[in-house]
Order: C-alpha cells, then sequence, then structure tokens
C-alpha cells in the first residue's frame, strides 16, 4: 500500500493520518472523499486554523479579563482535547501556549486566594462590629452588605477557606437570631402592656365604690401605674385612655402621710447596696407615701429628691435583673463575675439608645417654634425625662463597674 508524505501528517491508500506529535503517536484523522485529495486536506488544515483561532482568542480573553481565574476550566478542556482533535497542524506550539497559560493561571489563582484570605479575615473582624450596632435598622443594612461582598470575594486558601467560611455565617446567623428575638420580645412586651392598659381600665371601672383616703390611693396608684406601663401604637393607647380617663375623678383627700425622711432615705442606700433586703409590695408602698408627702422645707425637699433618686436606682437594677433572667435562662447558675458581665452589657445598650432617643427629642425641640407653647411644653417634659433615665443609667453603670 502506497504512502505519501503531506504536510504534518501523511496519506496511506485512501486514508488521511496525522504525525505523531510529543507522547502522541501516528493517528487517523479521515479520508481522501471522492478522489479530491486537494479538497480533502484543505478541510482539514482549516479545522487546525479553527484551533489555533480558538487558542488566541482564549489568551486575549484572558489578558483582557479581570477575573482571569474562570477561564480555567475552558482552557483545560481545550488543552485536553488536542490528542483527539482531528487537524492538520503543528499542534506542539499550541500545546506549550496552552500548558504555559494554565501554568500562569495557577499562580494567579493561588495570589488571589492568599489576597482572598487577607480580605475575608478582615470582613469577619467587620462583621463582629456591626454585630456590636445597637439600631437594628443600620445593623440589618450592613449586614446585607458585607454578604454582599463576601458572595462576591472568591475562595481562601483551601487550608482555612472553610472556616472562614463557616465562621463568617455563624456571625451572619448570630445576628438573625437576635435580631428575630428582638423583635419577638417586643411584640410580646407590646401585648403585654395592652393587657396592662386594659387592666387598669377595669380598676379604674371600680373607683366610683371606694371613698376618702383608699379611693385618693386607688387613683394615684393607678395614675402611676398608667404613665409606667409604656407604649403601645397610638390608635389603641387613645381609645384605651379615653376610658380610663372617664372614670378617673379627683376629689379632696386626707392630707398625706408624714414620713421620717431620714430612715427612709437610710434604708434606700442599704437597699441599693444590698445590705437589706427589701419586699417590692413594700418598697412600692413606701414610694407612694413619698409621692404624696409635701414639705416646704428646704433640707426636707432635699431628702425628698434624694429618696427619690435611689427609688429610680433601685427600680433600674431590678429591671436589669429581671430582664438578664429574661435573656439567659441559666443566668441564677452564672457565676458572680458572668451576671455582672451580662447586666453591664445589657445596661450600656439601653444606654446608648436611651441616648439616641434624647438626641432625636432635642432634634424635635428644635422643630417647633416659640409659638407653639403647649408642644414645646410637651417636648421640654419629654426632654427633662428622658435626660433622667440617662443619668439613672450612668449612675447605675458606674455603681455596677466601680467606677
Amino acid at each position: 500500500m502506497s504512502k505519501k508524505e503531506i504536510p504534518f501528517g501523511f496519506i496511506e491508500g485512501n486514508n488521511i493520518y496525522l504525525k505523531g506529535w510529543g507522547s502522541y503517536p501516528d493517528r487517523k484523522i479521515g479520508e481522501v472523499k471522492e478522489g479530491d485529495e486537494q479538497s480533502s486536506l484543505a478541510y482539514f488544515e482549516e479545522k487546525f486554523k479553527d484551533l489555533s483561532l480558538k487558542v488566541e482568542s482564549l489568551e486575549k480573553d484572558i489578558n483582557e479579563a479581570e477575573n482571569k481565574g474562570s477561564f480555567l476550566m475552558k482552557l483545560k478542556h481545550l488543552k485536553d482535547s488536542l490528542p483527539n482533535h482531528d487537524g492538520l497542524g503543528d499542534y506542539l506550539p499550541i500545546q506549550y501556549k496552552l500548558s504555559q497559560l494554565e501554568e500562569d493561571l495557577h499562580e494567579l489563582i493561588k495570589q488571589n486566594r492568599v489576597r482572598n484570605t487577607e480580605i475575608k479575615e478582615a470582613m469577619i473582624e467587620e462583621a463582629k462590629e456591626i454585630e456590636k450596632i445597637i439600631n437594628w435598622q443600620e445593623s440589618t443594612e450592613k449586614i446585607h452588605e458585607i454578604k454582599s461582598r463576601w458572595i462576591k470575594t472568591g475562595n481562601a486558601t483551601d487550608d482555612v477557606n472553610e472556616s472562614l467560611d463557616e465562621a463568617f455565617w455563624d456571625i451572619i446567623s448570630r445576628f438573625f437570631e437576635r435580631k428575630k428575638s428582638f423583635y419577638e420580645d417586643k411584640k410580646r412586651l407590646m401585648q403585654k402592656r395592652k393587657e396592662s392598659y386594659a387592666s387598669l381600665v377595669e380598676e379604674a371601672k371600680k373607683i366610683k365604690e371606694l371613698n376618702g383616703k383608699e379611693r385618693y390611693d386607688k387613683i394615684n396608684q393607678l395614675k402611676e401605674q398608667w404613665n409606667e406601663t409604656g407604649n403601645i401604637p397610638k390608635e389603641e393607647y387613645v381609645e384605651l385612655k379615653k376610658q380610663f380617663d372617664m372614670y378617673m375623678k379627683k376629689k379632696t383627700f386626707n392630707k398625706p402621710p408624714q414620713l421620717d425622711l431620714g430612715k427612709l432615705l437610710t434604708d434606700l442606700k442599704k437597699y441599693y447596696n444590698k445590705e437589706l433586703t427589701y419586699q417590692p409590695r413594700e418598697l412600692d408602698y413606701q414610694r407612694k407615701n413619698l409621692i404624696r408627702f409635701k414639705t416646704y422645707d428646704p433640707d426636707l425637699k432635699r431628702l425628698r429628691k434624694e429618696a427619690f433618686w435611689f427609688f429610680q436606682l433601685i427600680a433600674e437594677r431590678d429591671f436589669i435583673e429581671k430582664l438578664a433572667g429574661n435573656r439567659f435562662p441559666d443566668f441564677k447558675s452564672l457565676t458572680e463575675d458572668k451576671k455582672q458581665s451580662i447586666k453591664v452589657g445589657i445596661l450600656k445598650e439601653l444606654l446608648s439608645r436611651d441616648k439616641e432617643d434624647f438626641a432625636k427629642f432635642e432634634e424635635n425641640q428644635a422643630n417647633f417654634s416659640a409659638g407653639n407653647h403647649e408642644m414645646q411644653q410637651l417636648v421640654d417634659k419629654k426632654i427633662h425625662q428622658q435626660k433622667n433615665k440617662i443619668q439613672v443609667k450612668e449612675a447605675l453603670l458606674k455603681h455596677l463597674t466601680g467606677g
């Protein structure tokens, strides 16, 4: 059987062969069709040209792309197809070029992963800081933004990629769990307040059955409880307040009680320092008596004001401890240091929120003209109350931290 040499191959009989290259042997790639040798060879030469153009195009795309690593699989697929490609041409330079490009991409990916590792480590620290933001709207926006950046950032080095992913998504998961818990607590609190208002309305209905000091005490008690119950949606509050006011009628009552303010103040300081124990109901009774106690003596006025201050401190401390117990079911079994740390953390969180509200009240104060006297008075009162809440929390924080 005759054998005819052709560029990069040979024809034997009616079959067209590609000469072996690299480690690959001679290989049949086709046949001479209809005795037209020239057209048949041109077909296989054209296939090789198409392959060369593909390689050049791929190289151009890689050089111009920002994410060069995304072309790695396409490059490897093209390189792996060379031994079975049916064309006539010099395959060794193409194989060399693809191998070089692959090597360059692997090195680039390696460098990128080192850089991605640094970026992701920094993003984890950033996410931890976002966790500390008390404003849920702000922190949620920042969490979504950093999630988007994380997803767009490529893999870190193999030895830490999985652990970094786990650490980051643990922070994200923890954030949304805390947010969910916060709003569930808020929803429960709103419902509890609504029930408290409704209960106070029912209590107010019974005022008409009372007389004298008993009636006086009950009215003051209900008003105080009403003022301390807290915010609920305006439309629900207005209706409940209307019902409540309908039953609350003021009359002339007995003289307010006389108090030993010195002894009361001494006891309050001991309660605050936990040198004496007390019953909440008894403490509440003492506070109500102090509200009703009136005096024009400057020294007694000073003692009365100081006593109110310690009532506020004790109430705030008790509230913090109750909140800590609600948030941490095992709170009572923790060490004193751990309890202290939790209470300080909660107190700082509430203090930060109060300061934000204070800033808003001050901003609202600037928005009202001097002519709107009634609204100005309302805002001034809110500012004074908010300032007092901040002062109480700051004093308690100083007490807890030994500052």
